[in-house]
């Protein structure tokens, strides 16, 4: 499964429940220079592992629909 990781700002460690968990892939926001957003959280998670491990845009997204 997958779930967002959380807006707890920058800073080691703040990614929550339940993109914290091993069994989730984490998806971070990033803006349109692919960085990551100030406010999006990163990890470790609690067990240690790499957080996020997708980051998909979060600003700047055009949608264009019907």
């Amino acid at each position: 499964p997958t779930d967002y990781q959380g807006n707890e700002g920058p800073g080691c460690g703040k990614v929550g429940p339940p993109g914290s968990y091993k069994e989730f892939i984490a998806v971070g926001a990033s803006d349109p220079q692919d960085n990551l957003m100030s406010y999006s959280s990163w990890g470790p998670g609690p067990d240690g592992i790499i957080k996020p491990e997708l980051i998909c845009g979060g600003k700047g997204v055009i949608v264009v629909g019907p």
